[in-house]
């Protein structure tokens, strides 16, 4: 009996113990956390695609821990107020969640980031895509400036073998540079060379405040990267001194602190039929006289080119005349010992002469560029052409070249076929 007693003492303090330490536990009291943040957007320059930069400024309640999951795949922070670069454009659903005493809270939002299309110079350096530049024409398309730029050294055009180079800068940060043949090479004593390894990728610092540039990536296997000439500039950086829809001026700084300045222009298709007509100086054509059944053909209009006459061996008063086009608009034609006159006249005394075309888009019919010339004594290939003296090229590459002559609206046509004379 008294062993009973005792067990029941012993079991009446446990409870009792027990109860009054539960009444000591923490009571959860007070709201809910509730999460907010707001975002600030900014592009991060001298990277591509242009990364964008947004700041999260966490707004959130009645919290303690944080956890961001910013919609692109990386990794979940913990920060409060994080700073996260998204590496493309794009809508990203950025969520936060915030834990507090009294429980937790989720807020999800839209977040829309652009990518360096948004910068105005980046847009038209690389048309959001791929954009190819070439030399302009002007005769200043290079200028050596004093270092503080108040002075002119030295300003000319592009020699023979720049004026055909093509520069591509791509949206992903590809650069691409295409000498069609040969480069100009300063360190070859300012020389015609084999084409020249460059660059295959750049970027664009386009820090506020600051006149933006172009820095170019090194080149494999060694070398210095170059855009226009092969002078070595600082940092492989060019300055975009200006830029538009269709033009680009970029200035460089040499060794000794003078500047270098580049006048570029995007190429037409008409540019670059112009180019193989003249081969960016200078090129000389003759009449094909292995063409077979001629190198001349008669017609009544476009569609009938050899209707009148389909073409048969040339004179040979034809055969070593030679006509010389030049990227300065000038034409030469050299007839040797003779011209041949049409009608019947045959050889005649050489009608050599040089005077001006001008080189347009074709009005009408057939053609890729038109060559006119003013002037009754004029002509190209045959003395009998249309009154209208036009030729438009229908073909051409470097060593062939189709000319038709005659507007094809007006009567008859000249179908005239050349190949290279030098």
């Amino acid at each position: 009996m008294k062993k009973n007693i005792i067990i029941l003492i012993i079991l009446s303090v446990f409870t009792m113990a027990w109860f009054g330490c539960k009444k000591t536990d923490p009571v959860i009291t007070g709201s809910a956390s509730m999460a907010g943040f707001t975002a600030a957007i900014t592009s991060v320059p001298d990277t591509l695609p242009f990364a964008q930069k947004v700041t999260f400024t966490n707004s959130s309640t009645d919290a303690f821990l944080y956890k961001w999951n910013f919609g692109d795949g990386t990794d979940q922070v913990a920060d409060k107020n994080p700073l996260h670069i998204y590496s493309k454009a794009g809508t990203y659903t950025v969520n936060l969640t915030s834990v507090g005493s009294a429980g937790s809270n989720q807020l999800s939002k839209s977040i829309t980031v652009s990518d360096a299309c948004s910068n105005d110079t980046f847009s038209k350096l690389t048309s959001c895509g791929k954009q190819t530049w070439t030399w302009s024409s002007a005769a200043d398309a290079i200028k050596v400036l004093s270092p503080d730029g108040s002075q002119v050294n030295f300003s000319g055009p592009a020699a023979s073998c720049q004026i055909d180079d093509k520069f591509s800068f791509s949206a992903d940060g590809t650069f691409n540079y295409n000498a069609n043949g040969e480069t100009f090479s300063v360190q070859a004593g300012y020389s015609c060379q084999p084409a020249i390894t460059n660059a295959t990728s750049f970027k664009l610092a386009a820090k506020t405040g600051t006149i933006p540039k172009i820095v170019l990536g090194n080149v494999q296997g060694g070398g210095k990267p170059f855009i226009g000439t092969t002078d070595e500039v600082k940092d492989n950086a060019y300055q975009i001194m200006n830029i538009t829809e269709d033009a680009m001026t970029l200035r460089g700084t040499l060794a000794d602190n003078s500047l270098i300045e580049f006048k570029f222009k995007l190429p037409s298709d008409l540019d670059n039929v112009k180019l193989l007509l003249t081969g960016g100086t200078t090129r000389s054509w003759k009449l094909d006289k292995n063409k077979v059944p001629g190198a001349i053909t008669v017609g009544p209009n476009d569609s009938d080119p050899t209707g009148y006459y389909g073409g048969g061996p040339l004179d040979p008063c034809q055969v070593d005349d030679v006509y010389t086009f030049g990227q300065d608009n000038s034409i030469v034609y050299n007839a040797g010992p003779g011209t041949f006159v049409a009608g019947g006249v045959g050889c005649q005394a050489p009608r050599d002469y040089t005077t001006n075309y001008t080189f347009t888009n074709v009005a009408a019919g057939a053609g890729i560029g038109q060559i006119n010339l003013s002037g009754s004594q004029y002509f190209i290939g045959v003395t009998d052409r249309p009154s209208e003296n036009v030729y438009r090229i229908l073909e051409i590459d470097d060593n062939h070249m189709v000319l038709r002559a005659g507007n094809g609206t007006s009567g008859v046509v000249f179908d005239l076929y050349f190949v290279r004379a030098n």
